[in-house]
């Protein structure tokens, strides 16, 4: 498990390793970037929110609609902007709530919908050797996962 550090608000609640990187990296992590989509309703207008945190100061901050879509396209279009913007040259942890996400990018599920953006971010995941992805759990009090999730949430 990785080291909680003072990003996490609940006590019960840290990294669940169950999300793993097609390139593990093991350096010392200064970026974390925490990533929601949402969709209301499902499908209907989705929002995006990524927040970056340098220790409890956000670094990069994204609340954007994204036009007409589901919850999963939402999840995913968060991850392809915080990977454009994630700088390759740091180590970086990516933090997502989504199962899905977590299983069709750094898992290798096989998936029948969003096959082009899926195949977009898996290579841009793949170009930074650099990252690891983070399974956390949604609503859990996770500091940089509620500021991403009230960057989505946001009209």
């Amino acid at each position: 498990l990785l080291s909680n550090g003072p990003l996490w608000r609940s006590s019960r609640d840290g990294f669940a390793p169950s999300c793993h990187c097609l390139c593990p990296y093991n350096g010392v992590v200064q970026l974390r970037i925490f990533t929601d989509g949402s969709c209301r309703p499902n499908p209907g207008q989705m929002r995006i929110g990524v927040v970056a945190l340098r220790g409890e100061a956000v670094a990069h901050r994204v609340s954007q609609p994204m036009g007409y879509g589901t919850s999963n396209q939402a999840e995913l279009l968060a991850v392809r902007e915080a990977l454009r913007w994630a700088p390759q040259d740091e180590p970086v942890e990516l933090h997502v709530d989504s199962k899905y996400v977590c299983g069709v990018i750094s898992r290798g599920w096989n998936v029948l919908k969003n096959t082009e953006l899926v195949a977009e971010i898996r290579e841009l995941y793949r170009s930074r050797p650099r990252i690891r992805m983070v399974k956390v759990r949604g609503h859990a009090g996770i500091l940089g996962n509620e500021l991403a999730d009230r960057a989505a949430a946001q009209p």
